[in-house]
């Protein structure tokens, strides 16, 4: 056999070197997919889709059908470029849609396609699908990516050790451990109901807490002058305490007075009740007669001449109708006259008043025709004793009934019950015993057997207090 030539050695080398490139080239050229078709797909997802890999799988039912191409964000999104098979791009319907799923429970992450329910139509090279976010799939994997870091941290025979105590701990109470997750579903349960109410009480305690947050610089210029105000107390303590010790001595002096005289106010009160009752009946005129007073007031310059050249009183008297002689048995003085009272308008000059505005006084004389009688009506004001007029008849202590006519503010003040209210209903007797002595002292006996001690010693200011807070709650005694 002859020698290769030198040329032919170097020409075999060359012809080496580039079938060896072209083997390289074309393996790196089918690694790169060069010679494949694809369709491309777009899916939309959130941050976590920057946990893929590059050419990570594409997957649906377990088949593999493509390959992420890239990842790049896209405003709040992040977009994800996929790659699909032709031979399977036409089995994929149009509503299918992604989820972000790793291969082990740390492992790299694929996209799995998830098919719907009711598939629809096929699925267009160019597609945008959106990402699967039903089940819990989107919130087990930030747990994890969330997990992961911690578990790289912890040395592995250090989280083997803990795995296997926690597996002895855990072992053969699986039963106990579900009773106790279902009771804890069951408490959750029972306050995800009554998170409305909490939503609500902690809107109320904002509204509170700002109430407070805007009084507080009153309350504490409030707290400052009840400080100068305690330190004036000490200082005039000595003083203070000369004053009670003589406030009961004149305690102990009207006790004394009102001991000895009691039968005589009694009898004074007593007497003096049908005088006030006429002056009751008669007092609606009061403020008009007032009224008048203060108009003759006002004129009283004028008819006075004050500051006038002539100062003095001017009159303009009149020659009226007279009335006639008196006649006997005719004219006896007789009082038949049962007005009550009434509030007369001036007369409006050069008009005279009246003679006898609503007719004449029924006083048994002979009444005489006048030229100027005045209005045939006056209304008789209504009599405060009656119970239809704007104050009740006979009010007992406590009682202030709602006047027609006039603004009375609402309060639980009725008659006492063991005086007026018998035979009323429960409502009218619970306002009536709310305040009253009665239940002042029933508050201070329950004090007085809560702590051991006789009624009489617990100040009368104890039972004020605590009848608001005790009141409707039920009592028992052991």
């Amino acid at each position: 056999m002859n020698e290769l030539s030198t040329v032919s050695k170097r020409l075999l080398a060359a012809l080496f070197l580039v079938i060896v490139l072209a083997f390289v080239g074309t393996t790196i050229a089918i690694y790169n997919r060069a010679f494949t078709t694809s369709d491309s797909v777009t899916m939309i997802a959130d941050d976590m889709a920057f946990s893929l890999p590059n050419d990570a799988d594409v997957k649906a039912r377990g088949v593999l059908v493509g390959r992420v191409s890239g990842v790049e964000p896209e405003g709040d999104k992040v977009r994800v470029n996929m790659e699909f098979d032709p031979a399977f791009i036409d089995q994929l319907p149009a509503n299918v849609n992604g989820r972000m799923l790793p291969k082990t429970l740390f492992g790299e992450r694929y996209v799995d396609l998830g098919f719907p329910e009711q598939p629809v139509g096929t699925i267009e090279p160019g597609a945008t699908i959106e990402q699967d976010t039903r089940g819990n799939a989107v919130e087990l994997g930030r747990v994890l990516d969330g997990l992961l870091p911690v578990l790289e941290a912890v040395p592995p025979e250090k989280l083997a050790g803990t795995l296997g105590a926690l597996n002895q701990a855990l072992s053969g109470r699986g039963d106990e451990i579900g009773a106790s997750l279902v009771e804890i579903g069951q408490v959750f349960d029972g306050i995800t109901q009554e998170m409305p109410a909490l939503e609500a009480g902690l809107e109320d305690l904002a509204t509170f807490s700002q109430t407070y947050s805007e009084a507080l610089p009153d309350l504490i210029h409030a707290l400052d002058a009840l400080r100068t105000t305690g330190d004036t107390v000490i200082q005039r303590r000595t003083d203070i305490a000369d004053g009670l010790q003589r406030i009961s001595t004149s305690a102990e002096v009207l006790t004394g007075f009102l001991a000895a005289n009691r039968s005589d106010l009694i009898a004074l009160a007593a007497d003096s009740r049908t005088s006030l009752e006429y002056l009751a009946e008669y007092s609606p005129a009061l403020p008009c007669t007032v009224e008048q007073f203060m108009i003759a007031l006002d004129r009283s310059d004028a008819i006075l001449g004050v500051d006038s050249p002539n100062p003095g009183i001017r009159v303009t008297i009149e020659i009226a109708n007279p009335k006639g002689r008196y006649v006997p048995n005719q004219d006896e003085p007789r009082f038949f006259d049962t007005r009550g009272p009434r509030c007369y308008e001036p007369a409006v000059q050069p008009q005279n008043f009246g003679s006898a505005p609503g007719g004449a006084i029924a006083d048994g004389a002979y009444q005489p025709p006048t030229r100027n009688p005045g209005p045939a009506f006056i209304p008789t004001l209504p009599n405060p004793l009656d119970q239809d007029g704007p104050v009740p008849g006979l009010r007992t202590r406590g009682s202030v009934p709602a006047a027609p006519g006039r603004a009375v503010p609402e309060q639980p003040n009725l008659p006492f019950p063991s005086t007026v209210t018998a035979g009323q209903d429960r409502d009218v007797m619970a306002m009536a015993y709310a305040g009253s002595p009665l239940e002042t002292d029933t508050v201070r006996t329950v004090y007085g057997v809560a702590t051991d001690r006789d009624a009489g010693e617990i100040p009368a200011w104890i039972g004020g207090i605590g009848a608001p807070a005790l009141r409707g709650a039920e009592v028992s005694f052991r």
